[in-house]
């Protein structure tokens, strides 16, 4: 997966980038212990700690490119600057689809996999 999947910015004490890669995934997956699937089935019932925890994972790749330090506390400060709730859940899970294909094809082909 190259760096160049289709970028997802949100607007918190600046723009920020919401990016999914690799690193994000493994990192979310030793926060979480959930799988890849399970990511997919948790995003319709995610409860605002799983939000921030999501989003630590999301915007690791802009914290470091811009030279910052991000702790899971500092994430619960800026979502608090967002524009309002529902902007930070589909700007979250447009980025999670997109890493995994434009429409997220990909994650439900594993989901049925998983099932067989």
């Amino acid at each position: 997966m190259s760096k160049n999947i289709e970028l997802v910015t949100i607007n918190l004490d600046r723009p920020r980038i919401l990016r999914f890669g690799h690193l994000a995934l493994k990192t979310l997956k030793a926060i979480t212990g959930k799988t890849l699937t399970q990511v997919q089935d948790t995003l319709a019932n995610l409860d605002p700690d799983e939000i921030e925890l999501f989003m630590y994972c999301g915007l690791l790749s802009d914290a470091k490119s811009n030279g910052e330090q991000l702790t899971i506390e500092r994430v619960s400060e800026l979502l608090d600057g967002a524009e309002n709730y529902m902007v930070i859940i589909e700007k979250m899970s447009t980025a999670i689809a997109r890493s995994f294909g434009a429409d997220g094809d990909d994650l439900k082909n594993m989901k049925a996999i998983e099932k067989q």
